[in-house]
């Protein structure tokens, strides 16, 4: 038994309706089997962060300093004309209570900068990663040329025509990572900036240490245990689901019913009044086809041109229905027969008997000549002696376009032409007739 349209529409829902209980039941047997957390948390370490920055000052002798030409920092004002290097020293240490992972990196930048403007002059980047350590350390080093700084300084605000009160030398080490046990992570993110602010001749140091911590915690899971007969209701909902599932998917994924196909003459006994036994046709290169005699029927209808069977010909095929509308071919091929193509009912290029070769633009504008003219003979008495004339030259030029010969053809024409102006003339009384234009 073959799957009904009727069958294949209820099972398509059905389909859709098992794939989502089975999304469902997937996840209330994972939610079952899997412990939930309950929103606590609790700490498997505790970290801090602590940052010293030094710096240690040459100076030239001076009455100040009793001529010492070493300043070593902590909270000390420095003064630039007598201030010529200050070599500095940051340490960023991260220990932790137990063994942790650290992964930290660090960029570091230092900044000359004003209210109105700011400029980098040194960047580097560091890395930490170590494995099940209770502490680490980053550590950068940096040495001031107060000269090149203050001169550096002056030349940008000469510059911009900017007259400023003040500058600072930044030196900021940017930490980012985190702090780790097992699976759980702890972000970290510092800043331990070390400034030394200029003005007039002074020098002011900030931010000599710095000093953060935090947790490692762990979500805290139920207490309650899932046992089996707890798992017995959802793992039976989702094999219920899956069965369901599988059974749509085969019902939906079966054959449809084969359409059952009337013996030729049944088929086409209502319409022999509008079917016209043809010679060869030569028509388009690549007809438009139709499934269902019922449907090229309608395109008759509807264009109203009657719909023809080629059954003459050096090869024919009396299973082929043709319906033209002027360039354009809709064909129907009676399923019974041989398919169209290469065979007994297939011209000498392997195309149907209706277009033994594809139609170039000159064969098609000669047909189309060639029916304007016979056309105007629709309403115009013929004797039999024309008629059989005119009938004559037409099978003259079907064969020229069948054998391409276009040459012969358009000549054939034009006599046609000719024989049919004198016989409207004649008809009409009039010297002339004036044609339609091809």
């Amino acid at each position: 038994m073959k799957a009904s349209a009727r069958g294949k529409t209820i099972a398509s829902v059905l389909l859709v309706v098992f794939v989502l209980s089975t999304a469902w039941a997937a996840y209330y047997l994972y939610a079952e089997v899997h412990p939930t957390t309950s929103g606590a948390t609790t700490t498997v370490a505790t970290y801090s962060e602590s940052g010293t920055n030094s710096f240690v000052a040459a100076l030239s002798p001076s009455y100040l300093y009793n001529n010492t030409t070493v300043v070593y920092g902590g909270n000390v004002t420095l003064f630039t004309p007598i201030t010529n290097w200050i070599n500095v020293t940051l340490v960023d240490l991260f220990s932790a209570n137990r063994s942790v992972g650290f992964a930290l990196n660090e960029t570091f930048t230092v900044a000359l900068s004003t209210p109105v403007w700011s400029k980098t002059i040194y960047t580097a980047t560091n890395r930490t990663t170590n494995t099940e350590t209770p502490a680490t350390s980053i550590v950068n080093r940096f040495d001031v040329n107060v000269s090149e700084v203050t001169g550096l300084a002056s030349a940008i605000d000469r510059q911009i025509d900017f007259t400023g009160s003040s500058f600072t030398l930044s030196l900021d080490p940017q930490i980012s990572g985190f702090v780790s046990v097992g699976s759980a992570r702890q972000p970290v993110v510092s800043e331990p900036r070390l400034n030394f602010t200029f003005q007039g001749s002074l020098i002011s140091p900030s931010g000599l240490a710095f000093s953060s911590g935090g947790e490692v915690v762990v979500p805290v899971a139920n207490s309650s245990a899932t046992g089996v007969f707890a798992t017995a209701v959802p793992v039976a909902a989702l094999a219920t689901s899956v069965g369901g599932l599988g059974g749509s998917i085969w019902y939906v994924s079966r054959r449809p019913e084969e359409k059952v196909v009337l013996p030729l003459p049944q088929m086409i006994a209502p319409y022999e009044e509008a079917i016209a036994a043809t010679q060869a046709i030569l028509g388009p290169s690549d007809p438009i086809r139709v499934d269902d005699f019922s449907d090229l029927v309608k395109i008759a209808d509807t264009l109203g041109k009657p719909i023809l069977r080629p059954t003459g010909g050096p090869a024919p095929d009396d299973s082929e229905f043709i319906v033209l509308d002027g360039d354009v071919a809709y064909s129907y091929h009676y399923p019974g027969s041989a398919p169209p193509g290469p065979s007994s009912t297939a011209g000498p290029e392997g195309r149907p008997s209706w277009a033994a070769r594809p139609a170039t633009a000159s064969q098609r504008r000669l047909v189309r000549n060639l029916r304007q003219e016979l056309y105007r003979l629709r309403d115009i008495p013929v004797d039999r002696r024309t008629a059989t004339t005119i009938r004559s030259m037409t099978e003259e030029i079907v064969a020229a376009l069948g054998a391409g010969d276009d040459g012969e053809a358009a000549v054939k024409v034009d006599e046609l032409t000719r024989l049919i102006d004198r016989v409207v003339s004649r008809s009409s009384g009039a010297g002339r007739f004036a044609r339609r234009p091809p």
